[in-house]
Formats: C-alpha cells, structure tokens, sequence
C-alpha cells in the first residue's frame, strides 16, 4: 500500500522459539509536521510505548517482542527505512494457544465502509489456554485487560512529539480509482473472539 510523504508504518516484531520467521502487526502514524525525526528513533519510540502497555508479564515465555521497523513515505519509492530492535522475551509460563491463533484489533476510524476499516494481529503468546473457550471466545478479564493495554498504547503513540496521529493506510481499489488519502484510527477495539492466520502455521 502507499505511504504518503509525511507518513509511516511502523512494523511491530515478534518471534517465538522453533519459527524462524517473525510475526508482524504495523500501524501507520501520520508524523507531526516541523518535528524532525528517523525512522530508527520512530521505531524506538513506538517500542518503547507497546512495551510500556504489553509488558513481558502479559506475554508467554516462548515468545519475545523484537521491537520495530518504520517505513517512512513516500513509499513505494524513496521513503527512509530504519529500526529498533531490543528484544524483550515474555516471562508466562501458562500454556497458550497455537501459533495460528491470534487476538485481533479492529482499527476504528469513525468512518463508514469496508475500506475505512483496519485490523492489527497479536500472537498468540498473549492468549493463555485458560483464558480462552472451546468457541475461541476470549474470557472477560483477559479481554478487558488487553483492551486497556490496547487503548494505553494507541493513545501513547498519538502523545509522541513527531506524531500528529495514528492512521489507517488504504490501497488501490480494483476499479482504479484513487487512493484515498490515510484515515485517522480513533480507537483499537479488542474482538472478543480469536482469529486465526494460516500464514502463521503451515
């Protein structure tokens, strides 16, 4: 998808023993005009404010947040690339889901229409066995913590001081129309039901 000049996607990383590919959620962030930053110390910041919500306690001890990596527009073409890996291994030792099971974040934008909607894919290293039904129904209090942490980290990117807000990319459409321009998240909603991402698991 593009990305406009004065913006970027952020790559959240994740790994979890015996796999050797990372996973990945991103968000895209809409950077403060007249606020120089790179993309490496983007990438630090987002980090830094992901682990200050999902500490390692929320997090099972197979897996471990790498950190990210930042896309800066206009991409595809000249945009900077940069990260910040310090890794951060969780420290659960409950059992927990298969690694194609995933907690899922809807990214509201306020807007109506498919194309105004977004999703983000947490491991399932968040997801104890316990805390999940034999309908892939997240139990409550594991759903209103993690929304919590959700709301915590979506509102600490929108307070960093070269982000004017946290948005939504869109791609080109099948009829050539033109891309709308990136739509502001307004909030990321924690579903109460897994999902599930094959890509994850052969």
């Amino acid at each position: 998808m593009p990305i406009p000049t004065e913006y970027a996607l952020v790559r959240l990383h994740w790994t979890a023993d015996g796999d050797p590919e990372d996973m990945v959620s991103a968000i895209g962030v809409d950077l403060e005009i007249g606020t120089a930053t790179s993309p490496s110390a983007l990438a630090e910041d987002v980090a830094t404010a992901w682990k200050g919500q999902f500490i390692a306690a929320t997090l099972s001890n197979l897996y471990t947040f790498k950190g990210c990596s930042v896309t800066m527009g206009p991409s595809p073409g000249d945009g900077a690339v940069g990260e910040s890996f310090a890794p951060v291994r969780g420290t659960t030792t409950a059992p927990h889901l298969p690694s194609n099971c995933a907690f899922l974040l809807r990214k509201s934008t306020g807007v109506g229409g498919r194309r105004k909607r977004g999703r983000m894919y947490l491991p399932a290293g968040y997801l104890g066995e316990e805390n999940v039904d034999h309908n892939g129904d997240v139990l409550q209090v594991l759903l209103n913590a993690t929304q919590t942490r959700a709301t915590g980290f979506l509102n600490a990117v929108k307070a960093l001081p070269t982000v004017s807000e946290a948005v939504l990319f869109h791609s080109p459409s099948a009829t050539g129309s033109p891309v709308p321009p990136p739509t502001p998240i307004t909030s990321l909603v924690v579903q109460s039901k897994i999902a599930t991402q094959r890509r994850r698991m052969r």
